[in-house]
């Protein structure tokens, strides 16, 4: 249990890591400051979001078969929804965390995230493996 536990916890804080290394370059471009900070405070808005879509679909569902039953989905997805817009503005409240960027380092970083694909796809082929999949969950 506790090791599923871990798991479940460590692909959040993946999931989170991947997507700030993504998004972060563009936030830097377009706003010129970079948070740190958001590859925690998304660790909970992940499963949020899951509950967001999953409360949508069920609320497009129960519009027609039955409307009150709706209106608690969206009731529901509205909280969900606060609840996630809390967790994410919790990082504006921790000092020292924005940085600012310039143009410059956004490429150097698009670089280095290129560069790291490159050597795990390398490391890959050094091992013998032939697919993305299979050299992932290799342990």
């Amino acid at each position: 249990m506790r090791r599923r536990l871990f798991k479940t916890l460590l692909g959040m804080l993946a999931v989170s890591t991947a997507t700030w290394l993504v998004s972060a370059p563009l936030t830097a471009y377009y706003f010129g400051r970079l948070s740190p900070i958001a590859i925690l405070c998304n660790i909970p808005v992940i499963p949020l979001a899951v509950c967001v879509v999953f409360l949508a679909v069920l609320s497009l569902r129960f519009a027609f078969l039955c409307p009150p039953l709706g209106l608690v989905c969206n009731y529901l997805n509205a909280g969900c929804t606060t609840l996630m817009m809390q967790c994410a503005r919790l990082g504006s409240f921790v000092p020292c965390v924005e940085t600012v960027f310039s143009l410059r380092l956004v490429y150097v970083w698009y670089a280095v995230l290129f560069v790291a694909f490159l050597a795990y796809r390398v490391q890959c082929v050094r091992t013998g493996v032939s697919s993305d999949s299979a050299c992932r969950y290799q342990s």
